[in-house]
């Protein structure tokens, strides 16, 4: 559609749009659900990393905000395409008061999409859902810690006192005393190396979301002229 200068997108773009919008934000529910789990999870910090464990659910708390605030936000910006497509859907001119009210002043030096040769072919409006997976458990990294640092202890201490200790203790107890000393002390590096993952798969799914989000709105600006397109590309 065009006149007076300007053109809009076929009306069925804007509603792909809204739908594609509405798509990323039940992504963006996922994610937040998945940053108020294992992200979230601080279990196994104890002795020395004790001072950590703390901070692990202010952080999955931090991203769960912002995650709720953007989820929040597709909503609005899904309500306001479809919201344009209806009042695009009438020739009257009293309609672009209406359009101005429903999107910002545009930023300085920020360019109309719309105008910009062979622009369209960059976007599309295709959603892939968002599922990121849990990581295995800290056990094994644990096991595989623990397991190099008696490794470790025994290669370099010899036949020392605790070299004597050790081989005395496990006789009369079966269990390792090494182990025993440090697991209370050192607390559960393997929940380091989930959290890492964790964030790594969050920051993955996130990353995929604001893909789709720019595709989307690079698709439907670049199809927009005028001062409302100005400020919905802004």
């Amino acid at each position: 559609m065009g006149m007076d200068g300007f053109k809009t997108p076929p009306l069925d773009d804007f509603h792909s749009y809204s739908g594609q919008v509405r798509a990323e934000g039940e992504n963006l529910g996922t994610l937040n659900h998945y940053a108020s789990g294992p992200c979230a999870n601080n279990q196994g910090l104890e002795g020395l990393l004790a001072l950590v464990s703390g901070i692990i659910p202010e952080v999955a708390q931090f991203f769960e905000e912002k995650i709720g605030q953007c989820q929040r936000g597709m909503g609005l910006v899904a309500q306001k395409s479809d919201a344009t497509a209806n009042d695009y859907r009438s020739t009257d001119h009293d309609t672009a008061a209406q359009l101005r009210a429903l999107y910002p002043t545009p930023l300085g030096g920020f360019p109309d999409l719309g105008s910009l040769p062979g622009a369209s072919h960059l976007g599309s409006f295709d959603s892939d859902k968002v599922q990121p997976k849990e990581p295995d458990d800290a056990s094994q990294y644990e096991a595989k810690s623990i397991s190099h640092m008696v490794w470790t202890l025994h290669t370099n201490m010899g036949e020392g006192f605790l070299a004597g200790a050790e081989k005395l203790f496990k006789f009369c107890t079966g269990q390792s005393l090494i182990e025993l000393l440090l697991t209370p002390l050192l607390g559960d590096f393997g929940r380091l190396e989930y959290l890492h993952d964790a964030y790594k798969a969050l920051s993955d799914g996130l990353f995929d979301v604001t893909g789709g989000l720019r595709e989307g709105s690079w698709k439907l600006g670049s199809e927009w002229t005028g001062d409302a397109a100005r400020g919905f590309d802004s």
